[in-house]
């Protein structure tokens, strides 16, 4: 993008006016700037735990998973 004519005039009296340690302090400035400008990479969002729905299964009740109610007396003959 090119510079406008009263900008550039601007910045140049600025310049000529400076004494040269603070110029090189000014050069370095503009430096920092044309390195800031380049976009930075976006940090990856962490990825939300996954989460399995259940509400297909149903209620379980507490006596579904004893050992007695499931296999009865099948693992009782089963270890005789």
């Amino acid at each position: 993008m090119p510079m406008q004519a009263a900008q550039h005039k601007k910045i140049m009296n600025i310049l000529e006016a400076l004494p040269p340690e603070k110029v090189e302090e000014l050069i370095d400035f503009a430096v920092y700037l044309k390195k800031k400008t380049k976009p930075l990479q976006k940090a990856k969002k962490k990825t939300p735990p996954l989460r399995i729905p259940t509400f297909h299964l149903g209620h379980i009740s507490r006596q579904a998973l004893y050992r007695d109610k499931l296999y009865g007396e099948y693992l009782d003959r089963k270890f005789d």
